[in-house]
């Protein structure tokens, strides 16, 4: 079993045809680009703010 120590969320948010995202990973490009296969967007017009990682080690995602 494998459990986060802090479950933060996305953030998304809408303006216009732009997309700004809140997330706490270290991994912005990677998320940029996958949201913007996703949603079938520009990823220009996505941008991915990282605030809240801390010290970036424990699980984050997935398994």
């Amino acid at each position: 079993m494998c459990l986060t120590i802090a479950s933060l969320p996305t953030i998304a948010v809408g303006s216009g045809d732009f997309l700004t995202l809140y997330e706490p990973n270290t991994w912005v490009y990677g998320i940029r680009n996958a949201v913007a296969e996703w949603l079938q967007m520009p990823h220009e017009k996505i941008r991915v703010i990282q605030q809240f990682v801390g010290g970036s080690f424990g699980y984050k995602g997935p398994a």
